[in-house]
């Protein structure tokens, strides 16, 4: 049926690891922010949901959701989405990805702060890091620019 594309509630969706709720590894993780609807101008029986880096973000800290397809699952309340008559869809329980694409971006310093004065170096990445895997012995500090 054609969903009606401006009534898509991204709050009204949460991820799970799994599809058990009585499973005690069961997670879930409810979309906090309003993400963008890019898969067209038109209203049509699918769509393609972007989320923002805050939610993003907040996936990635959970290292058992969404790191395959078989941690993949959505489920969704009837706050989701209306059809073309302003119906409400019909709630769901998890529902397992039926695709996924692994993360393959690389976390990149977006900024560098020396602080002389208590001997710290503050580093800001574009995503949150697996903090195991920081080495700072790979760091260089340096007066110019290293070619």
């Amino acid at each position: 049926e054609t969903i009606n594309r401006t009534s898509i509630n991204f709050t009204a969706i949460t991820l799970h690891n799994i599809d058990d709720r009585t499973d005690p590894t069961f997670l879930s993780l409810p979309l906090a922010n309003q993400g963008t609807v890019i898969s067209s101008h038109v209203d049509a029986t699918s769509a393609t949901l972007q989320l923002t880096n805050s939610d993003l973000n907040r996936i990635k800290l959970l290292q058992e959701l969404f790191v395959s397809r078989s941690t993949a699952y959505a489920s969704w309340t009837s706050a989701f989405v209306r059809d073309m008559n302003f119906n409400p869809c019909v709630s769901s329980d998890p529902v397992r990805a039926s695709q996924f694409t692994i993360d393959t971006q690389k976390p990149k310093v977006i900024r560098a702060e020396l602080r002389l004065s208590n001997s710290t170096l503050l580093l800001s990445f574009d995503e949150v890091i697996l903090m195991s895997s920081f080495q700072p012995s790979a760091i260089t500090i340096a007066s110019s620019p290293l070619s």
